[in-house]
C-alpha cells in the first residue's frame, strides 16, 4: 500500500520536535469599522423544532476583536428578532461581561481570554444552544478579524485538511477522515519512546488508540457515503486494503483514511450539505488529490486543479540527466478536470490489478496540466500545493510549491521550501508554461509552501504560520521574477508557542474568497492540543478549518 500525502503542515507537526516557533508581537490597534464579522449564526445549529421553543429565528452571532495586551479580547454580538427575551452567553474559560443591548433585538458582550488556543462559547436563545469557538493568537495582524473555527458540518473530532474555498465563497472543500492525525507522527516515532518506529507489526505489534481506532464522524450527517472498507463494525481500523488486496491486520504501515468532501454555503452563512469530490478507489479512502483550486462557471461545474502522486504509476517520470529516458518516479503531479459543485462526483477510479499491491486507472478524466516531464526539475517533480490564477481572460498560471525538492545530488533542491509560478504562453492545460521561482522577498531561508496568488496578493505558509505580500507588477514570467514588485511580506496569523491543551500550534493552507456582498475571507487549517499522550508526551493535534475576516478595501 502506498499511503497518501495527507497535510503539507506535517513537515513541520513533528511539535514540539523541532519546529520553529516564529516569535510574536502585540497586536497593532484596529478600527472597528474594519474588524465587524458579518459571519453569521453558528453551524451546530438547533434544529427547527429547537427554534420553536422559545425563540423565532436563528440567531445572527458573530464576533469583533478588539485589540489589547497582553491577549486580544473579543465581542460576541448576537441579533435576534426584536422583544424576545436576551440570550445567554457564556464562555468555557476566561471572563465575559454582562450581557448588554437590547435595542432592535441586538445584544453583546466581551470575552477577556486567558489563556491562546481555542475559547469556546455557547449562546442560548430561547431553549436553542449555538456553540462556536474563537481562536485566540499571539499575533493577528492589523484590520484583520477575530479568528474563528468554520461553522457547519465542516469541523468533526477527527481530521480535517486542505482547505478550500470557491472564490465566490459558495463552497468550501475539506480532505477529512475520521483518524487521529498525530498516529501518523506517533508511527513515525522510536518504539523506546512509544512510537511504532515506522512498523506496526515489527519487531512486535505496535498497539495505540491512535493507531488502531477511528475518532470523528464516517457517516450521515456530516459524512454521508464515507468509503468505509477500512473500518471495522467497531469503529477500528482494520489495517487492510481493498484496494492493493491487503488482507485484515496485514498491513506493516498506517495509511492514512481521509476522502475530500465539499459543502455549500446556507443563507445563515453556515457550511452543511456535504457531497464528495474523491476518487473511487475500492471503498478504501487512501487515494486523494491535494491542494484544489477551482476557476467557478456559471452553470454551477468548474474547473479543478490539484495535485496527485498517480498510485498507479502512468504519469511521466523525471529526466533526471537530459537524456530523455524518465530516471525516477514523478512524484506529485498536476491535474486538471472539470467538475460539478453541490453534487457527489467521482474524480476517477482505481481497481485492484492482476496480483496484490498492483492497482490500475479503470477510469481517469483529469488531464496532466504539461509543466514539463521533469517537474519542477527537481527529483521527484514536487508541484505541490497547485493555485490556479484566472483573469477576465482565462486562465494565466499556475502556483506551487517546491517542498519535496529535498534531495541535494538534484540541481533543483535549491528550490526546496521556495514558491514557483507557472506563466501559461501558450494553451490550457498543454503550456508551454514558463517557470519563476519566486525571487526574494518571497523565498528566503525559512520555508514557503501553499501559495494562493489573487492577482494582487499572495498569501502562503511560512514555517507554519500566515504571511502575505502584496504584488504591484505585470503577470508575466519577468514581473513575477522582479524582486521590485514585491510587497515586504508581513504575518496574518501566529501560532501559539505555548504546549498546553487548546493551543494553536500550526497555521496554514490558506485560502481567500469574496462574497456577492464583497467580503472578503481567508479560511485556513489549523492543529489545535487536544490533549497529550502519557507514555510518548506526544500532543493529540487536532486539525480543523478557521476562518478570518480580511479588511476591508
Amino acid at each position: 500500500m502506498k499511503p497518501t500525502r495527507p497535510l503539507a503542515l506535517a513537515a513541520c507537526l513533528t511539535l514540539p520536535f523541532g519546529c520553529d516557533d516564529g516569535g510574536s508581537d502585540a497586536p497593532s490597534p484596529t478600527p472597528d469599522a474594519q474588524i465587524a464579522d458579518s459571519q453569521v449564526a453558528d453551524a451546530q445549529l438547533a434544529d427547527a423544532g429547537d427554534l420553536d421553543q422559545g425563540v423565532s429565528q436563528i440567531p445572527q452571532i458573530t464576533t469583533r476583536r478588539i485589540p489589547a495586551s497582553p491577549l486580544d479580547q473579543f465581542e460576541i454580538q448576537v441579533q435576534l428578532a426584536e422583544g424576545e427575551p436576551a440570550p445567554e452567553i457564556t464562555v468555557a474559560h476566561g471572563e465575559i461581561s454582562p450581557v448588554e443591548g437590547g435595542e432592535g433585538g441586538r445584544y453583546a458582550a466581551t470575552v477577556t481570554p486567558d489563556r491562546t488556543g481555542e475559547l469556546h462559547f455557547t449562546v442560548r436563545a430561547g431553549e436553542a444552544v449555538f456553540e462556536r469557538a474563537a481562536l485566540v493568537l499571539p499575533e493577528v495582524a492589523e484590520g484583520w478579524g477575530q479568528p474563528m473555527m468554520v461553522s457547519g458540518l465542516v469541523n468533526t473530532e477527527g481530521y480535517e485538511d486542505g482547505v478550500t474555498v470557491s472564490p465566490d465563497d459558495a463552497y468550501l472543500f475539506v480532505q477529512t477522515g475520521p483518524m487521529y492525525f498525530s498516529g501518523l507522527l506517533l508511527f513515525q516515532f522510536p518504539r523506546a519512546q512509544g512510537g511504532c518506529g515506522g512498523d506496526r507489526l515489527s519487531p512486535t505489534r505496535c498497539d495505540h488508540p491512535w493507531v488502531n481506532q477511528t475518532i470523528g464522524s464516517y457517516g450521515p450527517p456530516a459524512r454521508p457515503g464515507f468509503y468505509d472498507g477500512r473500518i471495522g463494525d467497531d469503529g477500528s481500523l482494520l489495517h487492510n486494503s481493498n484496494l492493493y488486496q491487503v488482507p485484515n491486520e496485514v498491513s506493516p504501515i498506517l495509511a492514512p483514511i481521509t476522502m475530500f468532501y465539499g459543502f455549500a454555503r446556507q443563507p445563515d452563512g453556515t457550511f452543511a450539505e456535504p457531497f464528495i469530490l474523491s476518487f473511487e478507489d475500492a471503498n478504501d479512502a487512501i487515494v486523494n488529490p491535494f491542494g484544489m483550486s477551482f476557476q467557478p462557471h456559471r452553470d454551477n461545474t468548474a474547473t479543478m486543479l490539484f495535485a496527485l502522486n498517480d498510485p498507479a504509476g502512468e504519469t511521466p517520470g523525471v529526466d533526471l540527466d537530459g537524456d530523455g529516458t524518465a530516471d525516477v518516479p514523478s512524484g506529485f503531479d498536476v491535474f486538471t478536470t472539470e467538475v460539478s459543485l453541490g453534487a457527489d462526483h467521482a474524480l476517477g477510479r482505481y481497481v485492484p490489478g492482476p496480483n496484490p499491491l498492483e492497482i490500475e486507472r479503470a477510469d481517469f478524466p483529469p488531464q496532466l496540466v504539461e509543466l514539463g516531464a521533469a517537474g519542477t526539475e527537481g527529483r521527484f517533480g514536487t508541484q505541490g500545493n497547485p493555485h490556479l490564477y484566472y483573469d477576465e481572460g482565462g486562465i494565466r498560471s499556475v502556483w506551487t510549491d517546491d517542498e519535496y525538492d529535498t534531495d541535494p545530488e538534484s540541481p533543483a533542491a535549491v528550490d526546496h521550501g521556495d514558491l514557483s509560478v507557472y506563466v501559461l504562453d501558450g494553451v490550457w492545460p498543454e503550456g508551454p508554461f514558463t517557470k519563476v521561482v519566486l525571487p526574494d522577498p518571497i523565498s528566503t531561508e525559512a520555508e514557503e509552501i501553499q501559495p494562493f496568488f489573487d492577482g494582487e496578493r499572495l498569501v502562503y505558509t511560512r514555517e507554519t504560520e500566515i504571511w502575505l505580500s502584496r504584488y504591484s507588477g505585470p503577470h508575466t514570467a519577468a514581473g513575477y521574477s522582479d524582486g521590485a514588485s514585491w510587497g515586504a511580506p508581513t504575518p496574518i496569523l501566529r501560532k501559539d508557542t505555548a504546549q498546553s491543551d487548546g493551543a494553536v500550534i500550526a497555521i496554514g493552507e490558506p485560502t481567500m474568497s469574496v462574497d456577492a456582498e464583497g467580503v472578503r475571507r481567508l479560511y485556513f487549517v489549523y492543529g489545535a492540543i487536544r490533549g497529550f499522550d502519557p507514555i510518548s508526551g506526544f500532543p493529540d493535534i487536532n486539525m480543523q478549518a478557521g476562518y478570518v475576516l480580511a479588511p476591508a478595501e
